[in-house]
């Protein structure tokens, strides 16, 4: 299928907050930027937010992109429990959403709206109402990784299907998908970066008698905050105690708490430290040694990139999007279990030197393959018809 190349460009966000869906979506803007064709007016429509930082809305119009907020919100509810009072009123939300979008993109004349993740289907529904174009990033497996469904299967069906393509961001979530529906038109290619924002150079890594790791992102079930703790646990149990382990992150439904009884439980304080979310993450990772990725299904994962580009020697749980970019013991180190995560550990302190070429070869590679033009110019290949992510 060719599709017609757009003047106006609508990308529907899920999200107020600023996360890995919104700042993937700015470097693909700012990506558009570096291989000219910002020609096409790009707005972004975000969630509206009733109190507290706007940090979508703030993040993009101070990289001077245009921002209009409306009320609506996300489609999904957790796997196996009734919809609740407040997501019932969030589909009411998402029903006035809708028309109010119609008429603003027709007021506009977009001629293509992108829904930057499938956990938003008003775009879409937009979309097949007014009869524009319309493009579904998916981001997410969904039960996998964050414990969520659709609220309404039927209709995201018939909006996956009917959507003029649909880009994923991992094979593994290609797979998925394709499995469970009939799609039109696919590309799959992986989000990218603005390099610079991450970058350290001549990061010195490897070199203290004391192993330094860092696990970055919400602290949950779906990232394995838990299952870290037991990792570091099992390293104090073979007798690997010159090892420390940083979260950052927040906590979500008294999760932090549950982290804290198992970590005074095995008497790991002086091993592993909690701390808040921060938006520096490139002053996080410049004092780690290792980025440890142990999520159990992860779609991507921004992180891992992160942590390469800083110059951190990743070591991954292999699984999903994680495997995919980790190649073991070429760009990082893939364990399935604890006893495999010691056997990475114990590698990495009796090769020091090989894993800070590891290391470096990765951050190398990450700033060639995952560079924020290279992203943007996959998705203009989508708009003209093509789909070069495959040579």
């Amino acid at each position: 299928m060719r599709m017609n190349i757009p003047e106006k460009i609508l990308f529907v966000s899920q999200e107020y907050d600023a996360n890995g869906s919104s700042i993937s979506l700015l470097s693909l803007i700012k990506g558009m930027d570096e291989v000219k064709n910002r020609h096409i007016e790009i707005t972004v429509l975000i969630p509206l937010k009733f109190k507290g930082i706007k940090q979508a809305r703030d993040l993009f119009l101070a990289n001077g992109i245009k921002v209009r907020e409306m009320l609506y919100r996300t489609n999904y509810k957790k796997v196996g429990m009734k919809t609740p009072l407040i997501r019932r009123i969030h589909d009411i939300w998402n029903y006035l959403a809708v028309k109010k979008l119609c008429k603003y993109v027709k007021k506009s004349k977009f001629d293509l709206i992108c829904s930057n993740s499938s956990a938003v289907d008003v775009g879409a529904r937009a979309a097949l109402l007014s009869h524009v174009q319309h493009i579904y990033y998916v981001r997410e497996f969904m039960e996998e990784d964050h414990g969520f469904e659709y609220r309404n299967k039927k209709r995201m069906r018939r909006l996956l299907e009917s959507s003029d393509y649909t880009i994923f961001i991992s094979k593994a979530i290609e797979e998925k998908y394709k499995s469970l529906y009939k799609l039109q038109n696919t590309a799959q290619f992986y989000d990218g970066f603005i390099v610079n924002d991450y970058i350290i150079n001549d990061h010195n890594i490897l070199n203290n008698t004391e192993i330094r790791l860092i696990q970055l992102g919400s602290l949950c079930d779906g990232k394995g905050s838990l299952n870290s703790v037991r990792l570091i646990n099992e390293l104090r149990r073979v007798g690997i105690e010159n090892v420390h382990l940083d979260f950052v992150g927040n906590g979500v439904d008294g999760y932090k708490g549950k982290m804290y009884e198992l970590i005074k439980k095995n008497k790991l304080e002086k091993y592993i430290t909690i701390l808040p979310y921060s938006s520096d993450i490139k002053q996080k990772l410049c004092i780690a040694d290792i980025l440890l990725m142990n999520s159990r299904s992860e779609g991507f994962g921004r992180v891992t990139i992160e942590g390469m580009l800083a110059g951190c020697l990743v070591v991954g749980r292999k699984a999903a999007g994680t495997a995919e970019i980790i190649q073991n013991d070429v760009n990082g180190l893939l364990y399935s279990d604890e006893s495999e995560f010691v056997c990475c550990i114990k590698k990495i302190l009796n090769n020091r030197e090989k894993y800070k070429e590891v290391a470096k070869y990765a951050q190398n590679r990450a700033v060639k393959e995952f560079s924020c033009e290279k992203a943007a110019q996959n998705f203009m290949n989508v708009l003209r018809g093509y789909n070069e992510s495959k040579t």
